[in-house]
C-alpha cells in the first residue's frame, strides 16, 4: 500500500482491491491517475478498522482477566490545526466506534482544541509548544516535556473518575 500511496507500481494489486472491497471502500489501484490517493484512503481505513479489531481483543482479554480497558486516542501535531480550525478529523469511524463499545476513551483532539483557545496563537505554533517536530527519517513527532506536563493534567480527571475505588488523593473524606 506504501508503494502505491508515493506513486510507485506494484505487479498486483488483486489481493489490495479485494481488501478495499471487504472494506466497502471503493478503489482503483491500476488507474495511474487515482492509485495514489486510493492507496492512501485505503491505508487509512485499514489501519482504522485494524485498530478496532486490536480495541475488540483487548476489551476481551481485559474482561477474561477481570480488569478495565481505556483508550486514550492521541493525534500527530499535524492533525490538531485541521481540527481546531475546521473541526475536521481522519477518524470518525474510530470516534464512532469507541462512542458505541462500552469502553471509556480519552480524545485528545477536542482537548488540544480547547486549550488552543486560551492562547493568542496559531495552531502551527501552538503545536511547537507541545510537539518536538520529526526528524530524519521519522515519521512522527513526539510530545515534548511542555506537551507531556499537558498531557497528564489534561487527563488526570479522566483517570480518577474512571478508576474504583478512587486513589487515597481523590476520595472524599468525612471529617472525623
Amino acid at each position: 500500500i506504501f508503494t502505491l500511496r508515493i506513486g510507485g507500481d506494484v505487479a498486483d494489486v488483486d489481493e489490495l482491491q479485494a481488501l478495499a472491497e471487504a472494506f466497502d471502500l471503493k478503489v482503483d489501484l491500476k488507474d495511474p491517475q487515482a492509485k495514489a490517493e486510493d492507496a492512501k484512503r485505503l491505508h487509512l481505513t485499514y489501519g482504522l478498522k485494524s485498530t478496532e479489531f486490536i480495541l475488540d481483543e483487548m476489551r476481551a482479554w481485559a474482561g477474561k482477566l477481570g480488569k478495565k480497558l481505556m483508550v486514550i486516542l492521541f493525534y500527530a501535531d499535524s492533525e490538531i490545526p485541521k481540527f481546531a480550525e475546521d473541526n475536521w478529523r481522519f477518524d470518525p469511524s474510530l470516534v464512532a466506534y469507541v462512542d458505541n463499545s462500552d469502553v471509556p476513551y480519552v480524545d485528545f483532539l477536542p482537548k488540544h482544541a480547547a486549550d488552543l483557545e486560551s492562547f493568542n496563537m496559531s495552531a502551527k505554533e501552538y503545536c511547537g509548544r507541545y510537539y518536538v517536530r520529526a526528524a530524519g527519517a521519522a515519521v512522527f513527532g513526539h510530545y515534548s516535556p511542555a506537551g507531556n506536563f499537558f498531557t497528564a493534567m489534561s487527563i488526570k480527571d479522566d483517570i480518577v473518575n474512571w478508576l474504583d475505588p478512587k486513589p487515597p488523593a481523590y476520595r472524599l473524606l468525612t471529617p472525623v
